[in-house]
């Protein structure tokens, strides 16, 4: 079969006497573009798209040996190609006929190879940029020998196009490859030095590369976990049975595979070349990827080795990745380079499987027990919280500003009241525009769940159960002690999660047989008792300002510090509440190092829960106050608690929830008041409450006649912190957020 050429600069029109099938291809800033045309007419009209910008050609060919070539709607300006007049314009074109060669050049023609390695363009371009490419890699890393070992990668890549015809990106391939665990399995049996007749296909990354080529090490990067919510996933050490050694035989050929597209090869044998093993192990770096078809073998030393006959790129890794010696270690770069951090460390891909997994247990316990799942929008207009700021963006066709939510509690709601579902949860991504810490992020998981028809001790009795039934398919991490979290976010290890013993017996998490399965045992205690517990004082014989002048003395006590007694007086509170939590977190936060639910907190800190006018809890209150107004200022004293709780585990609180409020003359009450409060006395912004615009659809919908419910909120992200013991949360988190470079 002839075919015929015609060149100019990056254009290439191919075409067969034995067909009528054209391939018309051409480049444009570096973009290649590629055409398939049927038919013998004489005119034929097409067109293709530049940085979205709509392009038309028309190609008039006389004669197989002469044509011409008109691009319309292509301006010079924005789009140049790559001859001496800047843009292409109509011009005759001369072709010239030839016949291929030898198979390399068969490849050319055909363009077996991908558009972004079949003409010298591309190298060039690479040669040119190579300078700020390389610059860009380096300001990730102080390794002074990177430049260096980036330009051998880039040559190695240069070589394995030019002097082999290969692919180093090919198609994604068939996925009938055998697992590192099945071949060592298989061959244990073996006795040193024998080798055997059966061929295996795997693939891995090259992790080390020894005796200039003559071993490497394949890590097996993508294990095949088929029962993902299985306890196996923890149980098991990702290390376990995840690399292979292969064992290459420089001074023999070797099967180099093209890594072309299966339906421009005429036929199988155009897919590899015989070649000499020791030049195409050149080739090969630590990072990259690749497909090994070979027998194996049992070393002198008992190593089960694969013998490769065949040898396929599916990635070449540009960039060396850390040594596994010495691993990364800077944490800055651990979180930032994430990809590598996870290939690197077993520790950090425990994590985060143990993340997943976590989340897939939640979401099954919850469906097996007639929970919904429902989702609801991130954007919204009110930012759905009132003690943290939201992230605002910009709605451009509503021209409007929107918030990213900070929950989704009040859209669920509104949801609940038209669904037929007594029960349903979101797990879902929530953002918070506060500072970051040690158990703080912005960006964070939480599960919410609402229930008719029930109180907040019975969703006090469904965290317990959710958190029991993912422990009970976890095991501990083989790489940290237990923690736990003070309320300034300062770790502290220990031996155990409990830390408080009482009576003689310990309050935390008692070990148990199976593997290493856990049964968390929960205490309760009320806010004002907890408060009496850990500080002395009984917080319902204090009104505001009697409480502040405590709180007073007891950071002199304490012997705070310049920067917390700075903040302290910069704050400002309204109410007795108020007071009463910032007391709590200083105080009684830190020391609360075994599981165990706070419940009842003051009213004015949870404006949507509901609250029992029956209790014992109510001091100095007016019952002739009107709903309006008996949460507003001159209720500052007003000593109510709401039927509300707050779960801790190792030390940080994992979650919340309460009974809600239905009734809607209090919760426009608490909604609009809040708003007041926010600026406080003389103006001066509360510490806990934010001014938030009242959610109108909410409460529509509260006065649409709201069915008694509870809600429980859960924070993922802690709760996997508690389970692995990470010291960090963005640890926990695949891809944490950090400040721009």
């Amino acid at each position: 079969m002839f075919l015929y050429r015609y060149y100019l600069s990056s254009i290439l029109l191919l075409w067969s006497t034995s067909s009528t099938k054209f391939c018309l291809s051409f480049q444009i800033d570096h973009v290649k573009f590629k055409h398939y045309l049927y038919g013998f007419n004489p005119i034929i009209n097409g067109s293709f798209r530049v940085n979205g910008r709509p392009c038309e050609y028309t190609l008039k060919y006389r004669t197989p040996h002469s044509f011409n070539l008109n691009f319309l709607n292509l301006s010079s300006e924005n789009h140049i190609l790559n001859n001496s007049d800047g843009f292409l314009n109509t011009k005759k074109y001369n072709p010239v006929s030839s016949q291929p060669s030898n198979k390399s050049q068969l490849d050319l023609d055909n363009g077996l190879l991908p558009n972004d390695c079949n003409t010298e363009n591309n190298l060039k371009y690479i040669q040119t940029d190579k300078a700020k490419l390389i610059s860009h890699l380096c300001s990730y890393d102080d390794n002074p020998h990177l430049i260096q070992q980036i330009q051998s990668r880039l040559s190695n890549y240069e070589a394995l196009i030019n002097t082999f015809k290969v692919n180093p990106y090919p198609e994604v391939p068939v996925n009938d490859y055998d697992e590192f665990s099945t071949v060592i399995s298989e061959n244990q049996s073996l006795s040193n030095g024998e080798e055997t007749e059966k061929c295996y296909k795997v693939y891995g990354r090259v992790e080390s590369i020894r005796f200039d080529g003559h071993f490497m090490d394949i890590v097996n990067i993508n294990k095949d976990f088929k029962n993902y919510t299985s306890a196996e996933l923890i149980q098991k050490r990702l290390t376990r049975n995840n690399k292979i050694q292969a064992m290459f035989r420089l001074e023999e050929p070797i099967l180099v595979d093209y890594g072309h597209y299966k339906e421009q090869l005429n036929s199988y044998k155009d897919d590899h070349e015989m070649v000499l093993c020791k030049q195409i192990v050149g080739t090969v770096d630590i990072g990259d990827v690749l497909e090994l078809y070979g027998n194996v073998k049992k070393t002198n030393l008992g190593e089960i080795s694969i013998v490769p006959k065949r040898i396929k790129f599916l990635s070449k890794c540009l960039i060396p990745p850390p040594s596994k010696q010495h691993g990364l270690k800077d944490i800055e770069t651990r979180f930032r380079l994430r990809h590598l951090d996870l290939m690197m460390n077993d520790k950090s891909r425990m994590y985060v499987l143990k993340r997943y997994h976590i989340i897939a247990k939640i979401r099954k316990f919850l469906s097996e027990n007639d929970y919904m799942e429902v989702d609801t929008p991130i954007l919204n207009h009110y930012g759905m919280g009132n003690l943290s700021e939201s992230f605002e963006t910009y709605y451009n066709k509503l021209q409007q500003k929107v918030k990213l939510r900070i929950a989704p509690e009040f859209s669920i709601k509104k949801l609940v009241q038209g669904l037929p579902f007594k029960k349903v949860f979101e797990i879902g991504k929530c953002f918070r525009n506060e500072g970051t810490s040690l158990i703080h992020s912005p960006e964070f998981t939480m599960v919410e769940i609402y229930e008719k028809m029930v109180d907040y001790n019975q969703m006090i009795d469904l965290f317990e159960r959710i958190v029991n039934y993912v422990l009970s398919y976890t095991t501990t991490n083989p790489f940290e002690e237990p923690i736990s979290c003070d309320g300034n976010d300062n770790v502290t290890n220990s031996t155990d999660i409990g830390g408080d013993v009482k009576d003689g017996k310990e309050q935390s998490v008692k070990k148990r047989d199976f593997g290493t399965m856990y049964e968390v045992k929960w205490s309760r205690k009320r806010f004002d008792d907890a408060i009496k517990e850990y500080t002395g004082l009984d917080i319902k014989m204090y009104n505001k300002k009697e409480l502040e002048e405590k709180l007073e003395e007891l950071n002199q006590t304490k012997h705070l510090n310049e920067k917390d007694s700075e903040d302290q007086v910069k704050s400002s509170f309204n109410s007795w509440g108020e007071v009463a939590n910032e007391i709590f977190e200083k105080y009684v936060v830190p020391k609360l190092r075994y599981p165990v639910h706070i419940t009842d907190l003051p009213v004015q800190i949870s404006p949507l829960c509901y609250y029992d006018l029956n209790k014992d809890d109510m001091c100095d209150y007016d019952s002739s106050t009107s709903g309006d107004s008996q949460f507003g200022k001159s209720t500052e004293d007003c000593k109510l608690f709401s039927n509300r709780f707050e779960s801790y585990l190792g030390g940080m609180e994992v979650a919340h929830g309460c009974t809600e409020q239905c009734n809607p003359l209090i919760l426009a009450s608490r909604l609009v008041n809040n708003n007041i409060e926010a600026l406080g006395e003389n103006g001066v912004e509360s510490k806990h409450v934010k001014s938030k615009e009242v959610d109108k659809e909410f409460m529509h919908s509260a006065f649409c006649g709201m069915e008694p419910m509870s809600g429980l909120g859960i924070g993922v992200d802690r709760l996997v912190m508690f389970v692995t013991r990470a010291k960090n949360i963005k640890e926990i988190q695949p891809l944490p957020s950090l400040r721009k470079l």
